[in-house]
């Protein structure tokens, strides 16, 4: 947020991962299914501990 990016953009803009997932996440974000929901659904190449430090950057903004 710092940045001025959002998690929603992060996710789009990213390069790497398959671009197909990175859409997916980013469209449920979009929906509103939550960041905790998302991130438990995300697939297995997105590591446990980035998971919980997503989750807790996007739950103390």
């Amino acid at each position: 947020m710092t940045a001025g990016m959002s998690l929603i953009e992060s996710i789009a803009t990213v390069v790497g991962p398959p671009p197909a997932d990175l859409k997916k996440m980013a469209a449920e974000l979009t929906s509103g299914v939550s960041v905790d929901e998302v991130l438990q659904n995300a697939p297995k190449w997105l590591p446990q501990v980035d998971r919980q430090l997503i989750s807790a950057g996007a739950a103390s903004g």
